[in-house]
C-alpha cells in the first residue's frame, strides 16, 4: 500500500497538472480573441478607408475669405494602400463640373499640384480645382503645366479659375534651379471662355492641333481641336495682381504677332476662328 505521503503528493501533483492545463486553456483562448480583435480592427479600417476615402492632407494657403465664402487649400494626396480611391474622387469631379465622362483618373497621377477652392470650414467641399504639374510628361514641353482647371457650374460667378490660376503662377516663382521661364496648358479651340480667362493671365496660344482631344468632347463643342498656350512668365508686372487686374502681365506688339503666327499654323482650311 502507498503511504500517506505518496497518496498526498499525487493529489499535488494533479492539482499542479490540473492548473497547468487551466493556464494554457486561458493563453489559447487569450490568443485567439486578440487575434479576432486585430482581425475586426483591420477588416473595419479597410471598409471605412473604402468608404470613406479621406486621405486628403489639406493646408490652408492663406487666412483669406473669398467673395462668396470661399477659402484657397492646397491638397495632398496621403500614401495609403489605394490611392486610387483619391483620384475618383478628383474625376468625379472634373466629371461634374466638365459635364464630360472622360477617365481623367488616368492623368491625374502625373499632376499632384493641387489647389482647391472649398466652402468656408469645409475644406472637402470643393467647388473649383485646378491641376497642375512641374513637368509635362513630354520632352517637347520641358515647362510646368496645368492639367485641368474646372469650376462647379453654380459657382462661376466669383472669379474662382483666376483665383487658382493666380496662386498655381505664384507657386512657380518659389526658389527653383533654373528659373520657371515659361508656363503652358491646354484647351479646346472653341472654349472662348476659358481662353478669355488665359489670355488675361498672360497665356497666349502659340500650337494649333486638329482634333487633338479624343472623344467624348465635351457636349457644347463641335470638333476636338486643341490649342496650346503658353505664359511667359517674363512679361508679369505683379505677381500678386497676375490673373486679377488686366495691368498685371504686359505683352509686346511684337510678341503678340508671333503668338498669332504660331497658333495659325497648321489650321485646316475652313476651319473659322470662333473666339
Amino acid at each position: 500500500m502507498k503511504s500517506t505521503l505518496e497518496l498526498v503528493e499525487n493529489v499535488e501533483r494533479r492539482k499542479w497538472y490540473k492548473n497547468q492545463y487551466i493556464w494554457i486553456i486561458i493563453a489559447i483562448t487569450l490568443l485567439v480573441l486578440t487575434i479576432i480583435i486585430i482581425t475586426t480592427i483591420f477588416l473595419l479600417k479597410n471598409k471605412l478607408e473604402k468608404n470613406n476615402p479621406i486621405h486628403i492632407h489639406y493646408t490652408r494657403v492663406n487666412t483669406k475669405v473669398y467673395p462668396g465664402g470661399y477659402e484657397l487649400y492646397q491638397l495632398n494626396v496621403l500614401p495609403q494602400r489605394n490611392p486610387a480611391q483619391q483620384y475618383k474622387l478628383f474625376g468625379d469631379f472634373l466629371r461634374v463640373s466638365l459635364v464630360n465622362k472622360s477617365n481623367y483618373e488616368q492623368f491625374l497621377p502625373s499632376c499632384p499640384i493641387i489647389f482647391a477652392l472649398s466652402s468656408v470650414d469645409h475644406p472637402e467641399e470643393w467647388r473649383a480645382m485646378l491641376f497642375g504639374t512641374m513637368k509635362y510628361p513630354s520632352p517637347n514641353m520641358p515647362y510646368p503645366y496645368i492639367c485641368f482647371l474646372s469650376v462647379l457650374r453654380d459657382h462661376r460667378q466669383y472669379r474662382l479659375g483666376s483665383i487658382l490660376l493666380n496662386r498655381f503662377i505664384n507657386e512657380m516663382f518659389k526658389d527653383t534651379k533654373p528659373p520657371i521661364t515659361h508656363i503652358q496648358l491646354h484647351t479646346n479651340w472653341e472654349n472662348c471662355r476659358a481662353q478669355k480667362l488665359y489670355n488675361r493671365c498672360g497665356f497666349q496660344c502659340n500650337q494649333f492641333t486638329a482634333n487633338g482631344y479624343s472623344k467624348p468632347y465635351e457636349p457644347q463643342y463641335k470638333f476636338g481641336h486643341m490649342i496650346r498656350m503658353e505664359l511667359d512668365m517674363h512679361n508679369i508686372r505683379n505677381r500678386s495682381e497676375v490673373c486679377l487686374s488686366s495691368d498685371a502681365v504686359q505683352i509686346s506688339p511684337q510678341d503678340m504677332t508671333n503668338y498669332e503666327t504660331l497658333c495659325q499654323q497648321n489650321i485646316p482650311n475652313g476651319t473659322n476662328r470662333t473666339c
